[in-house]
């Protein structure tokens, strides 16, 4: 676990190194970020000026939701965004052999090779959302707040590096890795405005409706040990379904190679 740990860390800083040097695209994408994320803040707000709440939550609960949900989404595509885009262009170039000839690990070194930064803006106010919004919570509520959130970015990064393994299997296959960006807006939402057999299969089955209600409710004192232990079974089948998958697919993409 250290080795990895010095690993992500020297590309960690590889990636910062390389933000110095092309500073102006890092502004320019910080800046459209930011927009996005202003304008999503005024949808809630024009939103709350005609109704008091959304499936039950008020306006100071949507907040510290959306809050989460951009804590969850700065951080995860700024760690995977970019690298799931080369680990699919990498099988298309043949540079996977090279990746695959690595002492260690090829899921992780295909996983953690870039850092992008353009989205900390996001991050940090997803930070000040919960700060200005946030009911009273002790030290312990906040520490599994943090892991609840990384479990959350473990189920988005197993089923994007899911999906994009398929391209092993299907030429020309690499807009594949939009399907994950696109679902983001099931979790964007409180699970709560899903009911009947969309609600049950999106909590449930295939819970991706909890990968922001679940932290969130942690920090307004509504948790759901339910909702926990199905957000949980379903990172640790899809993350064994994800190392089968990969495992397997390589040896076929070696076999073609051959």
């Amino acid at each position: 676990m250290k080795k990895y740990f010095s690993i992500w860390l020297h590309f960690a800083k590889i990636s910062l190194q390389r933000l110095f040097e092309y500073r102006a695209d890092f502004f320019l994408w910080s800046l459209v970020s930011t927009g996005w994320t202003i304008f999503s803040l005024l949808f809630y707000q024009i939103l709350f000026l005609q109704t008091s709440n959304i499936a039950g939550w008020n306006k100071q609960q949507m907040l510290v939701f959306a809050g989460t949900y951009m804590i969850i989404d700065a951080a995860t595509w700024s760690i995977f965004w970019r690298n799931i885009q080369n680990y699919t262009e990498s099988i298309f170039n043949g540079t996977l052999d090279f990746l695959l000839l690595q002492p260690i690990d090829a899921q992780f070194r295909l996983s953690v090779r870039h850092i992008s930064f353009t989205n900390v803006p996001r991050l940090i106010i997803g930070i000040i959302l919960l700060a200005l919004n946030l009911p009273t919570v002790t030290l312990s509520q906040v520490l599994m707040y943090i892991a609840l959130i990384f479990l959350s970015m473990g189920v988005i990064y197993t089923l994007w590096f899911f999906t994009a393994t398929f391209t092993f299997w299907v030429e020309k296959l690499d807009n594949i890795i939009e399907i994950v960006p696109t679902l983001r807006r099931i979790w964007s939402m409180p699970s709560d405005i899903y009911s009947g057999f969309v609600g049950a299969m999106l909590t449930i089955i295939i819970p991706l409706a909890l990968i922001t209600t679940t932290p969130t409710r942690l920090l307004l004192h509504q948790f759901r040990w339910q909702e926990l232990v199905a957000l949980l079974t379903f990172f640790i089948v899809l993350f064994g379904a994800t190392r089968a998958f990969f495992h397997y697919s390589i040896k076929k993409y070696s076999g073609i190679g051959s």
